[in-house]
């Protein structure tokens, strides 16, 4: 439920089920957190922006917007509480499934891991100052 209402309900009710005992780091049908999906989604999200930049304008500005959803989803769910080490089904975090998702191109692959790290600890800081 928490995962659902991650994607397509308010943040409230997320912010309701949490202040009610839910956990955020519930693994969802598929085996991750919701907070991991948010991550796999915005890496896929940083490619497309890169990817589309000097191409067509309209799907560079859909990609810019995506990316936008899932770095404020990423920032969100650690808001909540989110453990970004929490380990999925399979045993890996979100770091092990990002260089298994980028391993053909690892050069961008280590700069969205990096840009992702810098988001997650970026939010940290915030919640701690």
């Amino acid at each position: 439920m928490l995962y659902c209402s991650g994607s397509y309900l308010k943040k409230e009710l997320v912010e309701c089920l949490v202040k009610h005992g839910a956990s955020v780091d519930i693994l969802h049908w598929r085996g991750e957190t919701a907070l991991q999906q948010s991550i796999t989604s915005c890496s896929s999200a940083m490619f497309s922006v890169k990817r589309n930049k000097d191409r067509d304008e309209n799907t560079y500005q859909k990609a810019v917007k995506e990316l936008e959803v899932q770095k404020d989803r990423i920032q969100f769910y650690l808001s909540m509480g989110a453990n970004p080490n929490a380990i999925n089904k399979n045993g890996e975090d979100f770091k092990t499934v990002l260089t298994e998702m980028w391993k053909a191109s690892s050069e961008e692959g280590n700069r969205i891991i990096k840009e992702i790290e810098e988001l997650i600890n970026s939010q940290r800081d915030s919640l701690r100052g």
